[in-house]
């Protein structure tokens, strides 16, 4: 019998950061061990495999798998599915699927889509079910977990076998995506992830709807990995990568949600890993979780950065709106712990949330000079489908463009607003830190002031040019080297990514 082998496409799209891929590190490792022989592309335009179709359908041949695989964001989803569509008409004979969230969100897609399957839920049985009927020549499209597309029929199956003890998995297949390469282009962290799923309903958030798909399940949808595995696997990869991980990048969406659990987690993260090798990590975190014991925690198991959502200055906006359901008091008071045992803080806040205006952004404003965190990652509020916010944003007629086919969070805004103008929210994003500095560094604003009423006459097509990215970035620069050799605290973009601000303190 033949082996089958089954090619994986990923399309990052990421910019200029090149990513790690969860869905597709563990799937190989789960399809290699049952004897499927996995191949990976991974496109991005600087550091991967390049965008370009006539170069992709010449790998795709040489390569000749069985079945090629998708794992897509919806941002992602229109790039896979011009690939698939191109492999189809150069005669590229395999099984086209594609999974990821945006699969299992709209499944919908699937009729007009190229693609011959869409993967409901987790991945790992369902495909390894496809995999070996494919390879017996068995019925492929009676798979649970899958949708098929048969001449323009949609097949639409019950929900497939999922993992309910996550650590049965196999430690995950970082030489597919060539891990050594992936630590030294983003500094020495490494990613991984040890949980499955969120029990917050966030409605920005994905999570709610995934919950709502897995209850066909009839499983409990968030899973966490045991210490001893997560210790395990983490002491694997510091072996293979030797002193190349400097950061281990927890991704789990909440990993610390049951904090007497986490608190023992970090006690072993300590004792076997930081004490030993220095390696230091980063966290997500929710602000109602933290206390004086899991910050006194996280300080002496050698937390590199704590991740915090923070959204908006505006409690309104956070809790009625993106149903957050996180006081100010809380972010306070998490800011204060983090102040006092000096744990770095990470804030994530985006601006043009429906029902935002000049108050709020100028609340927003006024709570990030009080907080003072280290790292502020800024985006643009964006509804995504399969949100309770998209529905919420569709009924009032807030959508102004197809939202499935949006392509950044970061370049602009997505909503129409009633209280302020969409160009005015652009300008308070493109230079936010000048913002944010012109109420905190006393005297010193005046350095900002005219810059400032410069881009606000700017049109918004100009604003988003990368050329004027760059003269902001360069302006930046120069009034943080003056500010620096006063020794006055300031927020600035972050090693000149115009998505990240920090604060310089002295």
């Amino acid at each position: 019998m033949k082996r089958l082998k089954i090619l994986f496409i990923y399309p990052d799209m990421g910019g200029h950061t090149i990513s790690f891929n969860p869905a597709i590190e563990i799937l190989s490792s789960f399809l290699k061990q049952a004897g499927i022989e996995v191949e990976l592309l991974h496109l991005h335009k600087q550091h991967g495999f390049p965008f370009d179709m006539s170069l992709i359908l010449k790998q795709v041949k040489k390569i000749d798998p069985q079945i090629v695989g998708f794992s897509a964001t919806t941002h992602q989803f229109q790039m896979s599915d011009d690939i698939t569509s191109m492999l189809k008409k150069n005669q590229v004979k395999a099984l086209y699927l594609l999974g990821g969230v945006h699969a299992t969100i709209s499944p919908r897609d699937l009729e007009d889509s190229a693609f011959d399957g869409f993967c409901i839920g987790e991945g790992e049985y369902p495909l390894l079910e496809v995999c070996q009927r494919k390879q017996k020549g068995e019925d492929i499209y009676s798979v649970p977990g899958f949708h098929f597309k048969i001449d323009g029929q949609i097949i639409t199956n019950g929900p497939g076998k999922v993992i309910t003890n996550l650590d049965t998995l196999p430690f995950r297949d970082f030489g597919l995506i060539n891990g050594r390469k992936l630590l030294q282009l983003r500094n020495n962290w490494l990613s991984i992830s040890f949980s499955r799923g969120c029990p917050y309903s966030c409605n920005f958030c994905i999570n709610q709807s995934l919950r709502n798909i897995f209850k066909r399940t009839r499983q409990k949808y968030f899973r966490k990995q045991s210490i001893d595995r997560i210790i395990k696997e983490l002491l694997h990869w510091i072996s293979v990568y030797k002193n190349e991980i400097k950061i281990i990048n927890f991704d789990d969406d909440l990993l610390m949600l049951d904090t007497k659990w986490f608190i023992q987690l970090m006690a072993h993260y300590r004792k076997e890993i930081y004490k030993p090798y220095g390696i230091e990590y980063a966290i997500n975190v929710r602000a109602n979780l933290v206390n004086e014991e899991v910050v006194k925690s996280l300080k002496a198991s050698g937390c590199n950065l704590l991740r915090i959502g923070f959204e908006t200055g505006c409690e309104k906006l956070r809790n009625r709106i993106l149903s957050k359901v996180i006081t100010d008091q809380q972010l306070y008071q998490t800011m204060a712990l983090c102040h006092q045992y000096k744990v770095r803080s990470y804030l994530f806040a985006m601006l043009g949330i429906p029902g935002e205006d000049k108050g709020s952004i100028q609340k927003t404003l006024r709570m990030l000079r009080e907080l003072k965190p280290n790292l502020v990652r800024m985006s643009y509020f964006e509804p995504f489908f399969g949100t309770p916010i998209y529905d919420y944003c569709k009924e009032n007629n807030l959508l102004i463009e197809d939202i499935e086919q949006s392509d950044s969070t970061y370049t602009k805004t997505s909503i129409k607003f009633e209280d302020i103008d969409a160009q005015e929210v652009i300008v308070y994003r493109t230079i936010f830190p000048w913002f944010l500095n012109m109420g905190f560094v006393g005297d010193e604003e005046a350095l900002y002031r005219d810059k400032v009423e410069q881009y606000r006459q700017m049109p918004e097509q100009e604003l988003i040019r990368s050329e004027v990215w760059e003269e902001i970035l360069e302006t930046d620069q120069q009034i943080s080297e003056q500010l620096s050799e006063k020794k006055v605290p300031h927020f600035c973009f972050f090693q000149n990514n115009p998505y990240y601000y920090h604060l310089k303190t002295f």
